[in-house]
């Protein structure tokens, strides 16, 4: 997880969402990324670009 949020600043209570998750079967976690995933997409799409901004130069 540490790789996919590097360079993200995330919040005290997104931290602590985040800790609650990790204690959650893997499926289930696994469930739930696909629907933000989803829900992502299709806001992207409705924007006419990417679902999130990179900071990294080597994700643009």
């Amino acid at each position: 997880m540490n790789k996919v949020l590097a360079g993200v600043k995330l919040t005290k209570v997104e931290e602590r969402t985040l800790i609650w998750l990790a204690g959650w079967e893997e499926s289930t976690v696994d469930h739930l990324l696909s629907v933000i995933e989803k829900a992502a997409r299709i806001r992207a799409d409705k924007k006419g670009g990417y679902a999130h901004k990179s900071n990294r130069e080597s994700e643009k």
